[in-house]
């Protein structure tokens, strides 16, 4: 896979989000939170193997909406959470946009954390990528004892080590010989329903990033321990607004 291919699929996907504004979602703690028993990571990396190609959002709805294996995965789940919030007394209408809002950020964080693992490969970092690692550990990707968190900074989901998500690094936490966490931190983008991508000098950043962190001990040192679990290092990255270009506004 090349990051050309799944920036071609970035570029020319449909709209996920539809129309509803994040601080509605937000406000709907039991969609906005909302997670299916097959983790989204899953059903994603089984539909891209599966079809040998990276899905577009209308390729990924038909699947969760028309395949009986996309349907017992997602499909069904959807349809179930749709019911529960029904019967809590929400409008059938906004908890259709809520889910597709939920469902269409998990997509879009799909595409983006795809090109740039894919990207920093082709720059030579030999990333190792699992459904299971993301999904259990939350580590996107990682090399050796570095273990990489990739996101888009939201005060209500992560901030560094802040946030309802769970910390990468808290469920690292005790592990021997340790990891190093290297959290890559993007900023929201500012187009709504667009993917736009980090630009090269962005990802050379990133690059030599990682590359000194090959260089520092992965054990925790009697200062680090002392000060409590394994040390997190933060890069910030602004995605650059291009013509043609695209990365997700949400985790």
């Amino acid at each position: 896979m090349s990051s050309r291919t799944v920036g071609e699929v970035c570029r020319r996907t449909g709209h996920a989000l539809g129309n509803v504004k994040s601080a509605e979602v937000e406000a709907l703690p039991q969609i906005a939170d909302w997670n299916p028993p097959f983790a989204f990571t899953f059903v994603l990396h089984h539909l891209t193997e599966r079809s040998r190609s990276v899905p577009t959002w209308d390729e990924f709805r038909v699947f969760f909406r028309h395949d009986p294996v996309g349907r017992l995965m997602l499909g069904r789940p959807i349809d179930d959470a749709k019911a529960r919030s029904i019967e809590q007394g929400l409008p059938a209408s906004i908890v259709d946009d809520a889910l597709r809002w939920r469902v269409g950020n998990a997509y879009y964080s799909f595409l983006r954390e795809l090109w740039l693992l894919v990207r920093l490969r082709e720059h030579g970092i030999p990333l190792q990528i699992h459904p299971l690692a993301d999904a259990v550990f939350k580590v996107d990707a990682w090399f050796g004892r570095i273990a990489l968190n990739i996101y888009i900074r939201n005060a209500h989901y992560r901030d560094d080590e802040h946030g309802r998500k769970v910390a990468t690094k808290s469920v690292l936490q005790g592990a021997d010989p340790a990891f190093l966490v290297e959290n890559v931190r993007l900023e929201r983008a500012r187009k709504f329903g667009k993917v736009h991508l980090p630009d090269e000098t962005d990802i050379r950043t990133v690059v030599q990033r990682l590359r000194r962190s090959t260089c520092r001990p992965a054990i925790s040192t009697p200062a680090e321990h002392a000060a409590g679990p394994e040390a997190a290092s933060s890069l910030e990255l602004a995605p650059k607004i291009e013509e043609g270009q695209t990365l997700p506004r949400e985790d």
